[in-house]
């Protein structure tokens, strides 16, 4: 190659490498000059209150976090609940359910609640701009992260998780909450129990199955019910790292969707099926004590074998075996388990099994002894095992 075949070449390459860096130049000047769109700035965030409902997922109510831009047409709710299917609302029981974020526009949302004839109300939060715009972008990570926490009725329920996110959006401000409820200032039993006072079975249930962990103080946001959350908002405030205070809420509550579900009294409540079943007891036990009505003996104490037996298996499967959150070291384990049956089954016929009823007379009797000394073992429980009480004992006795 010529020497001046080269310097048309390396001319020719600074040309093009000229007319690119001017080009590039132009273009950058140009992207500047157009005004980049603004963020839109009417969001608003609030919380959806649903009223109970009548089955058991839905006793407690429901509590979700409605977005809106009106200018962009968006309005979502974002709930937090139970995988939606069998297998997983069974898996609850065994601490592997799952729980995840979901976002629904809020007209099928409200319509679905609309056909549940369950009211629903709109406490709309006194967010920054920049406080709704940091927790959209927390729900939405949240929802792209799928069902991947424990769902639980204690720690990880739609009300707890929604103030999770909330607390997250909220930077170097805090929270300051007035006069609170003992259910959410209390243990989570106590808090089970207040939000229960309306249904006793769900609540029976609840704290029955309830351990040692029901006895924990936790983190005062798990306790923020759907029920339990409305009175909180009313008085709170939030706090800015230099002391200024605004309102939690702004405005009033909207209502938007009217109640029109008839909530029916329980015939028999816990207190009064216990009473009722101990008085059988008393005269199933006099009959056998006068060697009258054979068969009505035989058969109330088969069915109150069976119902403990029921009882002891789904107390053991939780505490012992399944992972459910609160679940474990539960003293109720000591009178409502499966051994009576086992034993009832593998060893009636045996001369000693007569000696059976007095062991468990006296298990149930130390039972009640725990009465001052552990929440667990209440007034109710101690009435619920009382039935018992009275039919080993009337046993014991007439087999001496």
């Amino acid at each position: 190659m010529t020497i001046l075949n080269r310097l048309f070449i390396i001319l020719s390459i600074s040309l093009f490498a000229s007319n690119s860096a001017f080009a590039q130049e132009q273009t950058s000047e140009q992207t500047d000059s157009v005004a980049q769109p603004a963020l839109p700035t009417d969001l608003h965030a609030s919380f959806l209150i649903a009223d109970p409902g009548l089955d058991f997922y839905s006793s407690y109510g429901h509590c979700v976090i409605r977005l809106q831009c009106p200018s962009a047409g968006l309005d979502f709710c974002y709930t937090y609940s139970l995988d939606d299917n069998l297998a997983n609302e069974v898996a609850m029981f065994r601490g592997k359910g799952k729980g995840q974020y979901a976002a629904i526009k809020t007209p099928l949302f409200i319509k679905e609640y609309q056909e549940l004839k369950r009211g629903v109300k709109n406490y709309e939060i006194n967010l920054t701009v920049e406080q709704v715009r940091s927790l959209w972008q927390i729900l939405d990570g949240e929802i792209s992260q799928g069902a991947y926490r424990q769902y639980n009725y204690l720690k990880t329920n739609c009300s707890s998780m929604s103030m999770l996110a909330l607390e997250r959006c909220l930077g170097d401000e805090e929270i300051k909450w007035g006069e609170l409820n003992h259910g959410i200032t209390g243990t989570y039993r106590n808090f089970i129990n207040v939000i229960s006072e309306h249904r006793p079975w769900t609540g029976f249930f609840w704290t029955t199955i309830l351990g040692a962990g029901g006895d924990e103080t936790g983190y005062m946001g798990d306790k923020m019910g759907p029920t339990l959350i409305v009175p909180a908002m009313q008085d709170a405030k939030f706090v800015a790292a230099d002391g200024t205070e605004r309102p939690f809420l702004k405005g009033e509550p909207e209502v938007v969707n009217e109640s029109g579900l008839v909530y029916k009294d329980w015939l028999f409540t816990p207190w009064s099926f216990f009473a009722v079943v101990l008085l059988l007891a008393i005269i199933v036990s006099l009959l056998e004590w006068k060697k009258k009505a054979k068969g009505v003996v035989v058969g109330f104490d088969i069915i109150l074998l069976a119902l403990q037996t029921i009882a002891g298996i789904v107390i053991f499967y939780l505490s012992v075996i399944s992972d459910m959150t609160g679940a474990s070291h539960n003293w109720n384990l000591l009178v409502l388990n499966p051994l009576p049956v086992i034993l009832w089954l593998a060893a009636r016929k045996r001369a000693w099994y007569k000696k059976v009823w007095l062991v468990y007379t006296v298990v149930l009797i130390a039972y009640i002894a725990l009465l001052p000394f552990t929440p667990q073992v209440d007034a109710l429980r101690v009435l619920m095992i009382s039935p018992l009480l009275v039919r080993c004992a009337t046993k014991a006795f007439l087999n001496k």
